[in-house]
């Protein structure tokens, strides 16, 4: 789960994490946390380098 701005959309997220593998699935909800503030989930198939992954999120 990120945090996403207001311009912020499915297209946006594919472009930020498509170089850690392979996109299944983004979804932002039209819904917000209870801070009022947006986020959205990637949901992926392979992920090329789980370390790197997990390091830079």
């Amino acid at each position: 789960m990120i945090k996403v701005g207001r311009s912020f959309d499915a297209k946006a997220m594919l472009n930020i994490f498509h170089h850690y593998g392979n996109i299944v699935e983004v979804v932002i909800p039209a819904k917000r946390d209870k801070g009022g503030r947006r986020f959205g989930f990637a949901r992926f198939d392979q992920v090329k380098d789980v370390r790197r992954f997990g390091v830079e999120l």
